[in-house]
């Protein structure tokens, strides 16, 4: 089975390319900063203390994770297979509400406007879409319902809010995802390319260096 981490997966929005190569293992030679600011948020959220209700809940959901081969250090995920991949991930945080288990994932945003931004959306709602997809199987054995809607909670670098986004969850656009990503995993021609010049600008070296498609600032 190939590992297939959810924020690997949802980096298909932004870069198919890169979303590729790193499913077949292949890594950034280093670590963005926008990765050491979600660290560093993490880091603080996780001092939040749950309801006892919501506690016990997380230790219950804590039995069904595994490691993960590929990334011993980062802890448990939980897993489902698709074809070949092994899909893993783990959400942020939960709500428990009237009508189940909502998620709460948590990222960081330098600009309050790439709310707007497809670009910026697309990769986390498809991740929040997989955990869901991963844990729906676990709820259904506890009897806990999955809501249909969830959230994104977006903070500045000094853990401010900026604002939220609404997630719903469909299961059949979370297979039709994977069946294009497995698709191109398998068959390289079928590979969606990064068309906005600024990603190709700014993309990893290990992935500029072999990339067939890439597409350049026009500087005036």
């Amino acid at each position: 089975m190939i590992e297939a981490h959810a924020s690997v997966l949802a980096g298909w929005w932004f870069c198919g390319y890169r979303c590729i190569k790193q499913l077949k293992g292949i890594y950034p030679t280093e670590v963005s900063l926008a990765i050491k600011r979600g660290l560093r948020l993490h880091e603080t959220l996780s001092r939040r203390t749950r309801s006892p209700e919501a506690q016990r809940l997380a230790d219950t959901l804590d039995k069904y994770k595994v490691a993960s081969e590929t990334r011993p250090n980062d802890g448990t995920f939980f897993t489902r297979p698709f074809k070949d991949f092994q899909v893993l991930g783990d959400v942020d945080g939960f709500n428990l509400r009237a009508d189940g288990f909502q998620i709460v994932e948590y990222k960081t945003i330098s600009n309050p406007e790439w709310l707007r931004r497809a670009w910026y959306l697309s990769p986390q709602i498809f991740q929040e879409q997989l955990y869901a997809w991963l844990l729906e199987p676990t709820l259904h054995d506890l009897d806990m319902p999955l809501t249909r809607d969830h959230v994104i909670i977006h903070y500045d670098g000094k853990g401010v809010e900026q604002g939220r986004t609404r997630v719903t969850y469909d299961p059949s656009q979370v297979y039709a995802n994977l069946f294009t990503i497995h698709g191109a995993y398998e068959d390289p021609a079928r590979i969606i390319y990064s068309t906005i010049p600024w990603k190709c600008d700014h993309c990893d070296p290990v992935y500029k260096s072999t990339c067939s498609h890439p597409v350049k600032l026009k500087h005036v």
